[in-house]
């Protein structure tokens, strides 16, 4: 009977220990369950689908843009969202990628020295950081869309979003920075790109 009750021992042990190893979660420390597309914001290298609703063109630039930005716990380092953009697949295209800060300005509304065709000198021509003379920002939190300077059309918070064009320090690097719009106080500011976690808009067009 003491030998019956061992068999059964090492028996019941062994089924626990399989089930724990094929009932349990999946190992790539995301949040998805691997059964399907990928739909987290996390770095590893399968698409993240947005659905078609989820996208805004906006018609007075031709660009296409994510409608919900990547913020608060969903923000990136630059790279990770350079990354994150070029395997997106939302309304249907693959053709995503971060925007330059040229194509956020043309997201600004209701701060006229900011928007793309106003007095502030950062663009993709202009990215040394004396081009940031005339880019005075408004009030934080006057926006025109619930407090935020851009479309009515998108959704986030008051962050720092990334672009791709480069800032060009003083000793004539181009590699470590970029510039960014902060949409709260429609406000332009570098950032090095390793430094902290940023928002950003996946863009196509």
């Amino acid at each position: 009977m003491t030998g019956d009750r061992f068999i059964w021992g090492l028996v019941l042990f062994a089924f626990l220990t399989l089930a724990a190893f094929t009932c349990g979660d999946d190992d790539d420390n995301d949040n998805d369950d691997d059964t399907g597309g990928d739909d987290d914001a996390g770095d590893d290298t399968a698409a993240d689908t947005v659905p078609a609703g989820q996208v805004w063109l906006d018609s007075s630039t031709g660009l296409t843009w994510q409608v919900q930005a990547q913020d608060e716990e969903n923000r990136m380092l630059w790279n990770e969202a350079k990354s994150y953009c070029e395997r997106m697949v939302g309304g249907g295209f693959t053709d995503w990628r971060l925007p330059t800060i040229t194509e956020l300005r043309s997201l600004v509304r209701g701060c006229p020295n900011m928007e793309e065709d106003g007095a502030c000198g950062v663009t993709e021509n202009c990215i040394v950081e004396s081009c940031l003379d005339d880019c005075i920002r408004c009030y934080c939190g006057d926006g025109p869309a619930d407090g935020y300077y851009w479309p009515n059309e998108l959704s986030g918070s008051d962050n720092g979003y990334w672009s791709t064009t480069p800032i060009q320090y003083p000793d004539g690097d181009t590699t470590l920075g970029v510039w960014l719009l902060g949409f709260g106080c429609a406000e332009i500011f570098p950032e090095s790109k390793g430094f902290m976690a940023q928002a950003f808009f996946c863009v196509r067009g």
